[in-house]
């Protein structure tokens, strides 16, 4: 079987959104499952269509060990597409197995970019965009139409399309997962109507914009970014890691040449042919701000993974925040204004008591000694042959499986050895490991937040909408995609503390009593009422 050398972490992310898992029996419906992507000349010479093919190749590539790509025609253009979607395959798993051409048997199920209907038997999965409109169908071609080329639809349309792919491969284990039909909705209003969009700016200037996380999520948001005509700004890419194998099971435009390399600078090199002021930031946010000495900050793009985390971004008091996440049972985008409607801490703040860091991680591993694990995570303390021991025999983990993260520090071996991971528990759902995204939903809530950024640089939102746009791409796509929030209740948030609000005024300007402006008002002033808690990257 050509299964990536990441696959664990595909098994991980697989185990909490498959009823009944079986890990063997996950492998198995990979490997018997016919999957691709077929194309025609219009999708192919197409910036919307070229777009949308390289992510769905890119994210099926992530997870399936065989895929068939099939060019609906005869010439150069499309066959220099069709090689170059096949290496572009091969960067993320050498072992692939490609077929050049219809499938030998049914086809389990293909995604359809352009305006032909392939002629073999099998599921199909017909994607499209038209400007800001993410088309889809299970029935008829949807050719992208005559809208100027925009990335962001096209992102959705391929993310939306490999989730119905995923949903019928998986379609016994997916209890609520059936296909989408008819799917048409717009990135700009929020809505299924057809009512006329203003289209994307040929430039748009960002401003000042800090992107704080480089994950799956930060790499979504860069792989739409990096596709708008003619943008233009100040970016700063905040994050303190470097990419590792496992991240390629949701890592867009990340290959196996980039293991090892720091995620802000190969994130760099991808926006250098843009217009974009780059500045990559190796550090964590705290550190950034500590260099940069200038708290004066404009939009900053959160795609960070905790809570805390983005408590600690809107208690630095940016302009806005725009924020992104994928937890089970959704992914989204947020958007926040630190004095009107919900700020981005008032969603995350805990409903009820929360255990600390060493109470988890010592349950984690099995560990009785909660004051031993604290002690470690605090001095920094490596991991070491006895202590694997004791963690083997508590957890009924072969040592061999552990002896690997011999020598990392305590917090580093529990995040790469229990959060994200299969190792502990066979992978069984409850077992302290930290679900782990599907690629398709990552990038969609990375996708989403690019445009987000773009929306409200330009100022394309002719009316509110509310705080938070949720989406669950294991369950065929709702009417309604918003959903209101409001401040906490009970005064409990910082938003609602007089020295922040003061501290904020002072660095802006701004006060409550301000008007907004009456036309195309900021789409970050909404007055929601409500709550949402989005977790996680």
């Amino acid at each position: 079987m050509a299964l990536a050398n990441f696959h664990a972490r595909s098994v991980a992310a697989a185990v909490h959104v498959l009823r009944n898992f079986d890990e063997q029996g996950f492998l198995d419906t990979l490997e018997a499952a016919c999957v691709g992507v077929a194309f025609d000349r219009a999708a192919a010479l197409s910036a919307s269509g070229s777009a949308a093919l390289e992510l769905a190749v890119d994210l099926l590539a992530r997870l399936y060990p065989r895929l068939f790509i099939l060019s609906l025609g005869r010439g150069a253009a499309l066959d220099k597409r069709a090689s170059a979607l096949s290496a572009q395959a091969r960067s993320i798993n050498p072992d692939i197995e490609l077929t050049a051409g219809a499938p030998a048997v049914r086809c389990t199920a293909c995604i359809v970019v352009g305006g032909s209907d392939p002629a073999f038997e099998g599921r199909k999965v017909f994607i499209g965009s038209d400007g800001w409109r993410v088309r889809l169908s299970a029935t008829a071609p949807v050719p992208s139409g005559r809208a100027a080329a925009n990335p962001f639809a096209a992102g959705a349309a391929a993310c939306l399309g490999v989730a119905n792919v995923f949903r019928l491969v998986f379609a016994d284990q997916l209890p609520h997962g059936a296909p989408d039909g008819e799917v048409c909705f717009s990135i700009l209003s929020q809505d299924g109507a057809h009512a006329p969009e203003p289209p994307l700016p040929r430039a748009v200037d960002i401003g000042s914009v800090h992107l704080a996380g480089l994950g799956a999520i930060g790499r979504g948001f860069v792989w739409a970014m990096r596709r708008v005509p003619g943008v233009s700004g100040a970016l700063d890419l905040i994050d303190h890691e470097d990419i590792e194998l496992p991240n390629l099971q949701r890592y867009v435009e990340c290959g196996q040449a980039d293991v090892g390399a720091s995620k802000v600078d190969t994130a760099a090199r991808l926006l250098s042919g843009t217009s974009l002021r780059v500045a990559p930031h190796r550090c964590r946010w705290g550190a950034f701000l500590g260099e940069r000495g200038d708290w004066d900050l404009g939009t900053v793009a959160v795609a960070l993974d905790t809570a805390q985390d983005r408590r600690a971004v809107q208690a630095s008091l940016p302009r806005r925040i725009l924020n992104a996440w994928t937890q089970p049972g959704d992914l989204g985008v947020s958007r926040h204004d630190f004095l009107d409607g919900a700020c981005l801490a008032c969603l995350y703040l805990p409903d009820r008591a929360v255990p600390h860091e060493d109470e988890i991680v010592a349950a984690a591993l099995g560990l009785a000694d909660v004051r031993m694990v604290r002690g470690m995570l605090h001095a920094g303390t490596p991991v070491d042959r006895s202590l694997l021991e004791r963690v083997s025999a508590a957890r009924g983990v072969e040592l061999e499986k552990l002896l690997p993260y011999d020598g990392l520090p305590l917090r580093a071996f529990y995040g790469k050895a229990v959060c994200g991971t299969a190792i502990f528990g066979g992978g069984n759902k409850g077992d302290g490991a930290m679900a782990v995204p599907m690629a398709f939903q990552s990038a969609l809530a990375g996708v989403l937040l690019a445009a987000e950024v773009v929306i409200d640089a330009a100022r394309l939102r002719s009316r509110r909408v509310p705080v938070a746009t949720k989406l669950d791409l294991l369950r065929p796509v709702p009417a309604v995609l918003t959903v209101p929030a409001a401040k906490a209740p009970r005064n409990r948030c910082i938003c609602q503390d007089p020295d922040y609000v003061g501290a904020y005024q002072a660095k802006y300007g701004r006060r409550l009593s301000e008007p907004q402006r009456p036309h195309r008002p900021h789409p970050q002033r909404a007055r929601p009422a409500g709550r949402v808690q989005p977790r996680g990257r």
